[in-house]
């Protein structure tokens, strides 16, 4: 029998459907990198106006096939293994049209988690946490794991030029060429001065083909 996020006690902190809502909306953003209003907006079912979910490809569509391009990129992407067994098992349990919906109002998406996040990380004794958090960690998360430039730019919808700089250094790939690049200078073996600009400016062409 499917359930809406709909609480039964007037005090949303003590409704355990509450909490549900904010789990959903949380995992939703943090996987998927995707800003909160795109988040709030996506429907389990296909539309044009707006972003939505395909469950059977396995796709997140971040914008509908008739909205206007803005400055700000969504395209689609494909969802990630968990998140994509979590959202099946939401998707079979809820009635609601929007993946996650305000649980005061029916029907309605929950456009901003930024007041729970913040009194999630005071209970937790943690720095204060925003909605970009999220996508900030989700970023630097992929870099540190290996994901390259042109794939986190893809995926997060972001462009390349913030990729590089904002994210790159986290990367081990730029962090290998850096300890190369040292290594080399350091080298009391390599004294011949010729012999080590060579040598650097092929690594420098590595970084690049690299980058």
């Amino acid at each position: 029998m499917r359930q809406s996020c709909q609480p039964k006690s007037d005090n949303i902190l003590l409704c355990p459907l509450a909490h549900f809502c904010f789990a959903v909306d949380t995992l939703c953003q943090f996987y998927s990198g995707s800003r909160p209003r795109t988040v709030a907006k996506t429907t389990w079912d296909r539309r044009d106006d707006g972003p939505w979910i395909d469950i059977e490809n396995a796709t997140w569509w971040r914008a509908g096939d008739e909205e206007v391009e803005t400055v700000k990129a969504r395209r689609p992407h494909g969802i990630p293994p968990r998140l994509l067994a979590h959202l099946k098992r939401w998707k079979k349990n809820s009635n609601t049209k929007f993946i996650v919906e305000h649980p005061r109002k029916p029907g309605e998406p929950i456009y901003d988690i930024g007041k729970a996040l913040e009194g999630a990380a005071s209970r937790a004794g943690v720095k204060r946490i925003t909605p970009h958090t999220l996508k900030h960690t989700a970023i630097t998360l992929a870099i540190q794991s290996g994901m390259t430039a042109e794939d986190a730019s893809d995926y997060f919808s972001t462009s390349i030029e913030t990729i590089q700089s904002n994210y790159w250094h986290h990367s081990p790939k730029h962090k290998n060429v850096q300890s190369r690049r040292w290594g080399i200078l350091a080298d009391p073996m390599i004294c011949n001065e010729t012999q080590r600009n060579d040598t650097i400016y092929n690594d420098m062409r590595l970084h690049i083909v690299i980058k």
